[in-house]
């Protein structure tokens, strides 16, 4: 849909857009406090937010990290690699979740993983070739 079919009318089209997220509940502003490159790589604007939602007795948090990393060294086929580490009180409130999703450069191949123990997130190759040191965007979502 074109940004001006959304703006036409709207006063503020981005609230207009956002009103239909309140559902999943209230993100923390994006902050990039609490994050630690590892292993050389370079974080560039790695950024994370956090929900916290409450459905009956239950209480859901999600954890959202976005950014661009760079200088990531070659990764043989299968390897893992502790690209970052997360501050306690960024990922406190992950227990033992029971969702991720994420992705680097779009690629569903070679993802990343959260350790809820201590808070490092490391990438993995998984494609049948080695990667070479390359640049890319990262997400990562995690629902605890």
């Amino acid at each position: 849909m074109a940004v001006a079919t959304i703006k036409n009318g709207q006063e503020d089209w981005t609230n207009a857009l956002n009103t239909g997220l309140s559902q999943i509940g209230d993100f923390t502003d994006w902050s990039t406090a609490g994050i630690v490159a590892m292993n050389g790589f370079s974080i560039k604007n790695v950024c994370w937010r956090r929900c916290t939602k409450k459905d009956g007795d239950r209480t859901f948090t999600i954890l959202e990290i976005a950014g661009w990393i760079d200088n990531m060294p070659s990764l043989a086929p299968n390897q893992h690699l502790q690209i970052m580490k997360l501050a306690a009180e960024v990922y406190k409130p992950i227990g033992n979740y029971f969702a991720q999703a994420s992705s680097i450069g779009g690629s569903a191949a070679s993802g990343l993983e959260f350790d809820p123990q201590t808070g490092i997130i490391t990438a993995t190759n998984g494609y049948n070739f080695k990667i070479e040191n390359f640049g890319s965007f990262i997400s990562l979502l995690i629902i605890s």
